[in-house]
């Protein structure tokens, strides 16, 4: 969470927890934030406290971070398209390949190229 960056930076205006919570709600506008943010605020008015920070960072993260990295990292390698240089793609495709666990040289080349600007893929020539 980029928002923890700030917090950790100013500790005197984020003393209380409750303080961290509703600074980090306040960012909560759309889709399934918007949901998360009435989630949390709904039950806060309830039960009369907002979660502690440990405690909200869990249900944050309960929410909106994926536990299936190897599914997370094939979805985003059939998405990925080169849009800069070739290096920043192939980094970024490596990375991604690592973390996916795909080890059969032809899915990952199908994958590669799938994903080359057409530019690229008109100079590229293919061995066989």
């Amino acid at each position: 969470m980029e928002c923890e960056l700030y917090i950790q930076a100013n500790p005197y205006q984020f003393g209380e927890d409750k303080h961290k919570v509703i600074f980090m709600l306040s960012y909560m506008k759309h889709g399934a934030a918007l949901s998360f943010r009435e989630h949390i605020t709904n039950t806060a008015t309830q039960l009369g406290h907002f979660p502690g920070w440990d405690e909200f960072k869990g249900l944050f993260k309960q929410a909106f971070i994926t536990t299936d990295d190897k599914g997370e990292a094939l979805r985003q390698l059939q998405r990925l398209k080169q849009t800069g240089g070739a290096d920043g793609y192939v980094q970024q495709f490596k990375m991604l390949l690592s973390r996916s666990g795909i080890t059969d040289f032809e899915a990952a080349k199908a994958l590669f190229v799938a994903g080359l600007s057409s530019y690229l893929l008109s100079k590229v020539e293919w061995q066989p």
